[in-house]
């Protein structure tokens, strides 16, 4: 500590005794001045009290004693402030600031407050863009090379193919073969596999002109609106609320002791061809489907009558 910061301490401290010295000599000469006054006034009321009596008045000693107490109290009272009320004091320096407390113990958990109400219902949102349609079905337009004008799309055209008819082994079901085949690898020569032959139609002149032995050519179709379909043999039309993706002739391989059994399909009834493919290569066959009485009721169905189909979607 510098000896210029004792120094102005020490003349501080001086001057606060100083103070305080001189303070208690100003309150014992106010004591003594009150006791004097004191004195005067008893002196004064015991006087006035004499003087009133030798008079003969007709005013009472309690009235005169209160009245001149009264007004000498006032007096007294207004001197002994004014005495009481000592010299200002030396004005000190502003305090420090206090530490901080401790900190306080955390309280208790308060109680879970009660479920509030249920809010309003809010008012229903704007209706989104319509999406696209989920679902749909993909079916094969047999003997066409394109889709039916009822909304179904094209997938790919393509030719019929099957088993050879006369093959024990092999598929029975036929297959619409895409017209641009992808291969992944392969082995030279013939593996003893099974076959794919494209397909032809026997004894169709009668009902479509030149189309015996010619290829049978077939469209993937697709359609997103509907999502059920079924062919329906003997009917060329649909049921009320279905749509006819189109309708022909039932067809399937031959019956004899050489052929063997494939599957029901319903063809196109124009029974489109490919151009320039009359040659009997005898592959898998298409075949006309005709009813047989006995088994079968005749009527309604007719002996050696051609049947017929339809393709029907909902």
């Amino acid at each position: 500590m510098a000896v210029s910061t004792v120094l102005v301490g020490v003349s501080s401290l001086i001057q606060l005794q100083i103070q305080v010295m001189e303070q208690h000599y100003h309150n014992q000469e106010q004591t003594k001045h009150i006791e004097q006054l004191t004195n005067k006034l008893s002196h004064t009321t015991t006087r006035s009290y004499k003087d009133d009596h030798k008079t003969g008045g007709n005013t009472s000693h309690h009235e005169i004693v209160k009245r001149e107490q009264s007004q000498t109290t006032v007096q007294s009272d207004n001197t002994i402030v004014k005495l009481l009320h000592g010299r200002d004091g030396v004005q000190g320096k502003d305090g420090r600031d206090g530490r901080d407390g401790v900190p306080g113990v955390k309280g208790d958990q308060g109680p879970q407050g009660s479920k509030g109400d249920r809010g309003d219902k809010g008012d229903q949102g704007l209706t989104g863009p319509k999406g696209e349609p989920a679902g749909g079905l993909v079916y094969v337009r047999w003997g066409h090379d394109s889709c039916p004008s009822t909304g179904a799309q094209l997938v790919y055209s393509g030719r019929a193919g099957g088993s050879e008819h006369r093959h024990k082994g092999g598929g029975s079901n036929l297959q619409c073969l895409p017209l641009d085949p992808n291969y992944l690898r392969s082995q030279p020569g013939s593996q003893d596999s099974a076959f794919m032959y494209g397909a032809e139609y026997q004894g169709t002149n009668g009902l479509v002109p030149n189309t015996h032995n010619a290829k049978v050519p077939c469209a993937v179709c697709y359609v997103s609106t509907r999502t059920a379909l079924y062919m329906i043999p003997a009917k060329y039309t649909c049921p009320t609320g279905w749509t006819t993706e189109y309708y022909g002739y039932l067809m399937t391989e031959r019956s004899t002791n050489v052929h063997y059994r494939s599957q029901f399909l319903c063809v196109d009834s124009t029974m489109g061809t490919v151009i320039g493919s009359i040659y009997d290569h005898n592959g898998a066959l298409f075949s006309l489907v005709e009813g047989r009485c006995g088994s079968l009721p005749c009527p309604p169905y007719e002996q050696t009558r051609e049947l017929t189909c339809a393709v029907c979607t909902k």
